[in-house]
């Protein structure tokens, strides 16, 4: 009997994995704060810091996670490479080369905030702003670089817009409770994308 062989894009494959990855570490690392909490009072990077209220071992549990976050974060960009077939407008091309390499430079700067938690800062300042940036290109970026793909799902594109702005008034305010919108709604935008990537790889 043979089996048919399965294959799912990269991009599939490590947008799944750091999601799940991301939900099960922070969670453990929230079962160690020893603060009461709030979306409101209280930023994700909080969770990876003994002089914001975590223990030894919460804040290794959030930092780990972040780091594997950060280093899945580089093949799920670069495997969007796929999306350069049906491209046919040279600027659209080069646009999306632009976007993964953000998307990869975020990725870096995550890993970054992993290694310098809050205790080092201004070190955690530079690399959080450098990942919220890089964040805000890639989200819109996207979009604009996919919006006219035939296989690309264009509400997709307007949903990384809105992202988009989250993001950017997380920027400019520094409130913690958009700082949480931020990142989940740009975790969405990850499971769209490996979705959508896996259903343009079954066409032949």
């Amino acid at each position: 009997m043979k089996f048919k062989k399965i294959r799912y894009p990269i991009t599939t494959i490590t947008g799944i994995f750091l999601i799940l990855i991301f939900f099960i570490f922070i969670f453990f690392s929230i079962l160690f704060y020893n603060k009461n909490w709030s979306p409101f009072n209280t930023r994700l990077s909080d969770f990876g810091s003994i002089s914001t209220g975590n223990t030894i071992e919460g804040a290794l549990l959030f930092n780990i996670g972040i780091i594997i976050v950060g280093c899945m974060l580089i093949p799920f960009y670069i495997g969007l490479y796929r999306w350069l077939n049906g491209l046919k407008e040279k600027k659209k091309r080069k646009l999306l080369i632009t976007t993964l390499l953000f998307g990869c430079l975020s990725g870096i700067s995550l890993i970054m905030l992993g290694i310098f938690p809050v205790e080092t800062d201004p070190i955690h300042e530079i690399w959080a702003g450098s990942f919220f940036l890089f964040n805000q290109f890639v989200l819109i970026l996207i979009g604009i670089s996919l919006l006219n793909h035939e296989k690309f799902i264009k509400s997709i594109s307007i949903y990384g817009w809105i992202v988009a702005s989250i993001n950017l008034f997380y920027i400019i305010t520094q409130e913690p409770i958009l700082e949480w919108f931020t990142i989940y709604t740009a975790l969405g935008l990850v499971g769209l994308l490996a979705f959508n990537t896996y259903k343009f790889s079954k066409i032949k």
